[in-house]
């Protein structure tokens, strides 16, 4: 799930941008939330720090801070998370060009005070990430993309790969359990097209089995097992003991 953080000294035009987000993300049933909606900077700063992945930032611009504005934040915000999506709200029209002197790269800006133009530009904004991440998906080579997206239930959700154990089959025809740290999706795919996508960070440990591996922490031998993060074991096969 992409982490949302919102960031605009006056509130009423914070909880508008939070409830026009969250419209959104309603209606295109994207695996996305808010987790923060904040009018001081330092406050989404140690929130970052403490849940370090990459998400999508709403920045005003005039935070009413002597020593952190919205573009010193942005520049703290890609210390932290280089490849998050920058959105800046904001009263002024034109910032192209502070924000290529601070290497922001921000995604877009959008100009307050229309509630229409608001509602769109957030639409097209959250559209566009979702194409991106996609297509980052699709990309070639080994881990292209620190995410695999899971098309599930009508939906879609983008799972870091790093939080990903394992992938192991499951009853029915090309049924697959994805165990992530905090969550377990069932969807349909095969292994070997799955491996593909993720990369060499994972391995086939068994027909029915791709691990993560930096997320193993015990390889039974005797057993043929491997155990890991959470105390899952997974089937480790006399071919892939001796490849791992």
């Amino acid at each position: 799930m992409l982490s949302i953080y919102i960031c605009d000294d006056e509130q009423d035009v914070r909880e508008e941008l939070k409830k026009e987000v969250e419209r959104q993300i309603m209606i295109g049933d994207w695996d996305m939330a808010v987790a923060l909606s904040t009018g001081d900077p330092e406050h989404l700063l140690a929130a970052l720090y403490e849940n370090p992945r990459r998400s999508i930032y709403f920045l005003d611009v005039d935070l009413k801070r002597k020593n952190l504005d919205g573009f010193l934040l942005g520049k703290e915000i890609r210390r932290r998370d280089p490849r998050g999506f920058l959105i800046y709200v904001t009263s002024y029209k034109d910032l192209a060009f502070q924000t290529f002197q601070y290497h922001l790269e921000a995604m877009d800006y959008i100009v307050k005070g229309n509630p229409m133009e608001l509602a769109r530009s957030i639409r097209d904004c959250l559209q566009t990430i979702v194409r991106r991440m996609k297509e980052e998906q699709n990309g070639a080579g080994e881990n292209s993309s620190r995410y695999y997206t899971v098309h599930t239930g009508g939906s879609i959700r983008h799972i870091p790969l790093e939080e990903i154990i394992c992938f192991e089959t499951a009853p029915g025809t090309h049924r697959i359990l994805l165990h992530a740290v905090h969550d377990c999706i069932d969807f349909t795919g095969q292994l070997s097209e799955i491996h593909k996508e993720v990369g060499e960070g994972f391995f086939r440990s068994h027909r029915s089995f791709l691990v993560n591996r930096d997320r193993i922490r015990q390889i039974n031998q005797k057993k043929n097992e491997l155990v890991m993060d959470g105390g899952m074991v997974c089937l480790l096969s006399r071919t892939a003991k001796g490849n791992l």
